[in-house]
């Protein structure tokens, strides 16, 4: 499974890349640690000690379609890998191979036929599918339930595209404002001003521009510690 985190919404920049080798579980779940570093986290803050965290897209929905990429790829065709590409708005998987001979687009989510059936079999066996044939629709109810639009479906003669776009709601400008807000708050608690304030803006901006805050580089530009660095952070 190779995982790729591109900047913006094309394929031009890379930002993170990773391929996974190993059993079929352990790539699953290094793919599903891959997404959850490189996608969003929205923080809501709901007065209680603890900060409500909610994840850009529904892990149970990432984890069904890298599954159902895992079980239903073509592994006699190895011109591809099984491949998870994740952008600015949306998360693209894609396995080799395309709709099982006798399917139709239209049955999708209403009936199956399997490629790879002791795949399907063993992932079943483990826990990790609930019933057979499934999987399409508790990946469009759970986008639903999410306030995410319904999955996207790409199909070509050789490749099986499910595309999961992100939800309207959490827009960047939208998650600069929240935290523009939370820090005022904070820093009229604190007293927050001055240097460290500027330092704190410049940070916020630069995550909002997709920028990762390199602590080294920070330390030697506003000349005080890493660790004073880290606590900005």
């Amino acid at each position: 499974v190779t995982c790729v985190r591109y900047k913006g919404i094309t394929k031009y920049k890379i930002i993170d890349r990773k391929d996974f080798r190993g059993n079929l579980m352990e790539q699953v779940e290094e793919a599903l640690k891959f997404v959850s570093r490189n996608t969003r986290v929205e923080y809501v803050i709901t007065g209680k000690p603890e900060r409500e965290e909610i994840q850009e897209y529904p892990e149970e929905v990432i984890r069904e379609a890298v599954i159902n990429a895992v079980i239903h790829r073509d592994y006699f065709d190895q011109r591809m890998v099984t491949q998870v590409d994740i952008y600015d708005d949306r998360i693209e998987i894609t396995n080799p191979g395309g709709l099982v001979k006798g399917l139709t687009i239209e049955d999708l989510g209403k009936t199956s036929l399997h490629r790879n059936p002791v795949l399907v079999d063993f992932f079943y066996r483990i826990g990790q599918i609930e019933k057979i044939g499934t999987g399409i629709g508790r990946m469009m109810e759970g986008m639903k339930e999410s306030g995410h639009p319904e999955p996207e479906f790409d199909i070509g003669s050789i490749y099986f595209r499910i595309i999961l776009n992100s939800r309207e709601s959490i827009k960047p400008d939208e998650a600069v404002d929240d935290v523009i807000k939370f820090g005022v708050k904070f820093g009229v608690k604190f007293g927050v001003k001055g240097k460290r304030r500027d330092r704190l803006v410049n940070i916020i901006l630069g995550l909002h521009e997709g920028k990762s805050p390199i602590i080294s580089e920070l330390s030697e530009k506003y000349k005080i510690s890493e660790r004073m660095i880290e606590k900005d952070i």
